[in-house]
């Protein structure tokens, strides 16, 4: 697949809206909240839709329907959620298009968090000293203990932040050299509960 192919895909609004919950994630998330008493930070870096090289037609166009994809997701999670008692939160006029559908994805999908950071700046740099919005800095500044990835060159910089990384297995993460002892590779989000019971 090339840049090109990759950067359609990743514009497309219904990509993001329409992207499957990984199986039994936000029940074995609440089950880490409730049992540990884990708070849970989510972590995520879309940089989407990414408009720089398009003409003025082009922008318009992809624009266009990440807003009318984003008021359809919107009214639909509204209405799912309306009768649970759930309340969507108000939308700060200054929040991106994706920032929205994420936080609509995770509502929709049932995954509870305690704090969601969208990832700015770089996101590969661990750099302590750089004043980077991203999940090695913030992992320093907030302590995190354990973390759950898929990438496996940021588990590995992880690693060398947080006491355990969780490494979720994927069909592109599936070959790693020498790795530091404090990955665990598991399959499932109910192995990732497994393994904090027994480490905790």
């Amino acid at each position: 697949m090339s840049r090109d192919d990759e950067k359609k895909v990743f514009n497309d609004p219904d990509y993001w809206i329409d992207m499957p919950a990984v199986q039994d994630a936000a029940d074995t998330l609440e089950r880490i909240r409730n049992i540990f008493r884990f708070k849970i930070f989510v972590f995520t870096y879309r940089p989407w839709p990414n408009v720089e090289k398009m003409n003025e037609e082009e922008k318009e166009r992809v624009n266009s329907k990440w807003e009318g994809s984003l008021h359809s997701f919107s009214d639909k999670v509204k209405r799912a959620t309306a009768s649970s008692g759930v309340a969507i939160e108000a939308w700060s006029f200054w929040r991106k298009p994706i920032d929205k559908i994420t936080r609509l994805w995770l509502r929709e999908h049932g995954l509870k968090y305690d704090k969601l950071i969208i990832e700015k700046g770089n996101e590969d740099i661990p750099d302590p000293r750089g004043h980077i919005r991203n999940r090695f800095f913030k992992s320093r500044e907030y302590k995190i203990k354990y973390f759950v990835e898929d990438d496996p060159e940021k588990a590995v910089k992880l690693a060398y932040i947080c006491d355990i990384v969780f490494l979720l297995d994927q069909p592109y993460n599936q070959v790693l050299n020498e790795v530091p002892s404090n990955i665990i590779h598991v399959k499932s989000w109910d192995e990732i509960y497994k393994q904090i019971r027994k480490l905790s």
